[in-house]
């Protein structure tokens, strides 16, 4: 959960994240423009930043469970 939590918060906040949801929902137009513009031009540096872990401040913790 902790990868997952990480990843989906930096993912939300990429521009091909942005333009997906504008070209899908919002324009209508079904045209985005990835950056980069194909998977293979997606370098190492870049999928490092998307799944380095988040700093102990902002990592997901489970909520503590209730007493029953």
């Amino acid at each position: 959960m902790r990868a997952e939590h990480a990843l989906a918060g930096r993912v939300v906040r990429t521009h091909d994240f942005r333009e997906g949801v504008r070209a899908l929902l919002i324009d209508k137009d079904n045209e985005p423009r990835w950056d980069p513009p194909t998977p293979e031009e997606v370098s190492d540096e870049m999928l490092d930043v998307l799944f380095a872990p988040l700093p102990d401040s902002e990592a997901w913790t489970p909520f503590p469970e209730t007493a029953q």
